[in-house]
């Protein structure tokens, strides 16, 4: 079902949809005749260089790419830009629609991100040397104030090529390049349950080395150890955190998710869980209608959910650590 507010908002991008896959037409018809032109520089350089005319050949190629060259950068540009301008607009109409559907406090935000310095409080990717983002949500859902957002880390190496150059030269050559450590959904909450030190969870079974370090945490469920490997500030405090009801729970996200990374730090309960950036955007190839609205509306319910089957909600203990009267049937 959904709103008039919103059945108008979607029937004017329908429209400008309409509009941009004219215009992409337009863009490609325009573009053949330079392309043939070309293509037809490039044989003709060929047939040169085949002849015997190396120089003439090798300025009439390079006449050839820079013409290719030159049509490829305006079609794309002119090809891509009214998509972009639709996508954005989606974002900033259709999606905080849905989000005040869920709940009016939540907010979005197409370009802002949870900052880089809650990513690194985490404690799970010490070392960021890039951090970027986007498509930030943020309010409450019942007592839980929450945020997230698409977030993508990278940290910098440096690799050495060995080179031999002129006149048997041993050269080194250092660059700087940059591999991803993290790409996908940063999903922050307020916890339940106050607690003052930090825990990490990671994918996967602790090794021997793990099981070695400082902090490494072995808990009561078998199946949970198999499957995360946890280290914490305070052995007795992430023991208290992750109860067998929460590992379980936890368990069953990463049935759903596959693979994915967790952590107390600042009060808050973190989950990094790895989807695509363009998790937000919308499919330019389909209609602006009900259908392509509703895996958003899915997608933000199903993470917002998290809420409630995390059992955030569920005050047991206050913040500043007092017991507060638990609900009948809900143990500590």
């Amino acid at each position: 079902m959904m709103s008039p507010e919103l059945n108008t908002v979607l029937a004017g991008l329908e429209g400008e949809r309409q509009d941009m896959l004219r215009h992409q037409r337009g863009v490609l018809r325009g573009a053949v005749k330079p392309t043939v032109v070309g293509l037809a520089v490039a044989a003709l350089a060929l047939y040169l260089f085949l002849v015997g005319k190396g120089q003439v050949a090798i300025v009439v190629a390079v006449a050839g790419g820079f013409i290719l060259m030159l049509v490829l950068i305006i079609a794309s540009t002119l090809y891509s830009e009214p998509g972009d301008k639709i996508s954005r607009k989606f974002k900033q109409t259709v999606l905080p629609l849905l989000a005040r559907e869920i709940d009016p406090s939540l907010t979005y935000r197409e370009t802002a991100r949870i900052p880089e310095s809650e990513f690194k409080a985490t404690g799970l990717y010490p070392k960021v040397d890039m951090y970027s983002g986007h498509d930030l949500f943020s309010g409450r859902i019942g007592e839980t104030d929450i945020r997230f957002s698409l977030v993508d880390a990278e940290e910098a190496y440096e690799t050495v090529d060995v080179r031999t150059g002129p006149g048997g030269k041993v050269e080194i050559v250092r660059r700087i390049e940059y591999r991803t450590l993290f790409s996908g959904l940063f999903f922050s909450a307020d916890f339940n349950k106050h607690f003052a030190g930090s825990t990490q969870i990671w994918s996967g079974e602790a090794g021997f080395l793990d099981e070695m370090r400082d902090g490494h945490v072995e808990l009561e469920s078998p199946d949970f150890d198999n499957a995360f490997k946890v280290r914490s500030t305070d052995q007795v405090e992430a023991r208290y955190l992750l109860t067998l009801s929460l590992m379980e729970k936890l368990l069953a996200l990463r049935g759903r998710y596959g693979p994915f990374n967790a952590a107390f730090s600042g009060g808050r309960l973190a989950l990094l869980i790895t989807t695509p950036l363009t998790l937000f955007a919308p499919d330019l190839d389909k209609p602006m209608d009900a259908a392509q609205v509703e895996p958003f509306r899915a997608r933000l319910r199903e993470i917002t959910g998290l809420v409630e089957y995390l059992d955030l909600n569920t005050r047991i203990w206050s913040k500043g650590g007092e017991p507060v009267e638990a609900p009948v049937g809900v143990a500590s």
